[in-house]
């Protein structure tokens, strides 16, 4: 049911693994911040936040787009118009998220520095 382990290559993985790679980690004296220019996690969040919402835009235009085409091909049938209103209320949410990710994060910032403070 089990193999045997062969010692042949388990002993110097577990050298390798236990003994020497803990001393070469803990050798670093300093580490740096590789994302340079941002001072605060807050900060870093609102860029990519940022940058988000100006790469959506474009695909949430097209959402609203494509939800009125499928008012339009549904031509009174209820099934279809289930289907249209599913996509747009769907495409409303998702834009609300995404427009009001900003101000979620400017909430929490807020509040996690009155609490430091």
């Amino acid at each position: 049911m089990f193999k045997k382990i062969n010692c042949k290559y388990f002993t110097p993985f577990f050298l390798v693994t236990f003994y020497f790679l803990p001393k070469f980690t803990l050798a670093v004296s300093s580490i740096t911040n590789p994302i340079q220019g941002f001072s605060t996690l807050a900060e870093f969040l609102e860029a990519i936040i940022k940058a988000i919402t100006y790469l959506a835009i474009p695909f949430i235009v097209l959402a609203f787009i494509y939800s009125g085409f499928l008012f339009i091909k549904s031509q009174g049938s209820m099934e279809d118009i289930k289907k249209a209103k599913k996509a747009l209320v769907t495409t409303t949410l998702a834009t609300l998220i995404i427009l009001g990710s900003n101000v979620i994060l400017q909430i929490v910032t807020a509040t996690t520095n009155q609490l430091l403070n």
